[in-house]
């Protein structure tokens, strides 16, 4: 079980920063059609019990990351103040990439402005929380990844190495 590994990985490693991401694509039939039938229950109760990890162990952050696509974009609003209610350190977005036999795609590229701004808005709500030297600088930098990966949904080139796999683990869709 995800919290109780967790949590002797904290315990083992107190002087280490870690950011636990959870990925939640939109609410419970939308991220189930997404993800995995079941994966949004488990993911919320795995979330419940290491929220009360966060309140012992101060080296843990913890983060939802919706990957944005044709699915789920209408609801991202909504989604957004549901996520907020969580208490989660941190709401990030990503775009749908790759092949999924045409099921998941991007949404309209005319709605793609729209949720650029939203996912702005969002990032500069979490970085209020932090001191104001760190919250102005995280939202120049997520400003600036929005703006490229807007660029690339556009046509330009990506101008950054994925470091999947290198610098982080993932949770399975299931909430595994």
């Amino acid at each position: 079980e995800i919290p109780k590994l967790l949590e002797t990985i904290l315990k083992e490693n107190q002087k280490i920063s870690f950011l636990l991401i959870i990925s939640l694509d939109g609410f419970e039939k939308t991220n189930d059609v997404i993800r995995m039938k079941g994966g949004f229950k488990k993911s919320l109760s795995n979330l419940d019990k290491i929220k009360k990890l966060r309140e012992r162990y101060i080296n843990l952050k913890l983060q939802v990351t919706t990957t944005i696509n044709n699915l789920n974009y209408k609801e991202l609003p909504e989604f957004i103040e549901f996520v907020k209610k969580l208490r989660v350190d941190m709401h990030a977005f990503d775009w749908i990439r790759g092949d999924h036999q045409g099921i998941l795609k991007l949404p309209p590229k005319e709605s793609i402005e729209d949720i650029s701004e939203l996912m702005k808005r969002t990032a500069r709500f979490y970085n209020q929380k932090k001191s104001k030297l760190h919250g102005y600088y995280g939202n120049l930098k997520r400003d600036k990844i929005i703006e490229t990966q807007k660029g690339v949904i556009f046509g330009k080139k990506w101008s950054y190495s994925c470091l999947a796999g290198k610098v982080e683990f993932a949770v399975d869709a299931n909430g595994d």
